[in-house]
């Protein structure tokens, strides 16, 4: 309005009348009403995004909880079902454990197509049990081998149904063998002297798989799992060294 109507000498006191000045108290009463009620609205508006920010922190905070108590349960769950897994193997095998204890006899099953066998060996004057799985289709020939060492506490138990598949898979015999404890060892502060044995008893059984029937000799593969696959690594050198190289590592 002052724009459109006053020269920038119309309000000045010394020119300005007192009709003028009524026309700018009231220019400048609509404008401070119009600025008021803006600047209400500003602050209403400025209220109302901090409570929907406010809902919205509450709600992701909610939603966080939610997604941790979520987590929570399926960690808890996935422990519950590696439990589950491990009773479920435990009591599959437990009484072929229980048939493999020292001077009992041989047992045996088949397993979707693989044979699997559970026995105890003599290594060096100690026994060793160990199991193999090998496909039906070749019971009667002379199959490649890996000779697969388990991990730091575990016993070839762990490995049954892993050793069933790879047989499966690769159509070859896999021997899995139990390890002197390393934990044992390591309990005692001789962990070298576990890892030493654990080597040994590895170079041991390779040389005697080799005279199995129904094994090839030139056809023996190493492998383990976690500390197993250390030993299998210091066992390849010490034969290849020792001219008894396995076909792979």
């Amino acid at each position: 309005v002052l724009q459109q109507t006053a020269s920038p000498t119309l309000f000045e006191p010394s020119t300005c009348g007192q009709g003028e000045n009524n026309v700018l108290a009231n220019v400048h009463q609509q404008w401070f009403n119009v600025a008021n009620q803006g600047w209400h609205a500003h602050a209403s508006a400025l209220q109302e995004c901090a409570a929907a920010k406010q809902r919205h922190d509450e709600a992701m905070g909610d939603a966080w909880r939610a997604h941790a108590r979520g987590m929570v349960k399926l960690a808890l769950a996935e422990v519950k079902h590696a439990e589950a897994i491990d009773d479920i193997t435990t009591a599959t095998y437990s009484e072929v454990s229980q048939l493999t204890s020292p001077g009992v006899k041989r047992t045996e099953m088949l397993v979707d197509g693989v044979i699997h066998e559970e026995d105890v060996m003599m290594l060096d004057g100690q026994e060793c049990a160990y199991s193999i799985s090998k496909p039906a289709a070749l019971k009667d020939s002379s199959a490649p081998a890996l000779i697969f060492f388990h991990g730091f506490s575990r016993s070839h138990h762990k490995h049954t149904r892993m050793a069933q598949r790879l047989a499966r898979k690769l159509n070859m015999a896999v021997i899995v063998p139990d390890l002197p404890s390393l934990v044992t060892y390591a309990l005692m502060g001789k962990s070298q002297e576990g890892c030493d044995s654990c080597i040994n008893r590895a170079t041991a059984l390779f040389q005697k798989v080799q005279t199995w029937p129904g094994i090839d000799p030139d056809r023996i593969v190493l492998g383990g799992f976690s500390a197993g696959g250390a030993v299998a690594f210091e066992a390849a050198g010490k034969l290849q060294a020792e001219s008894h190289q396995p076909l792979a590592l």
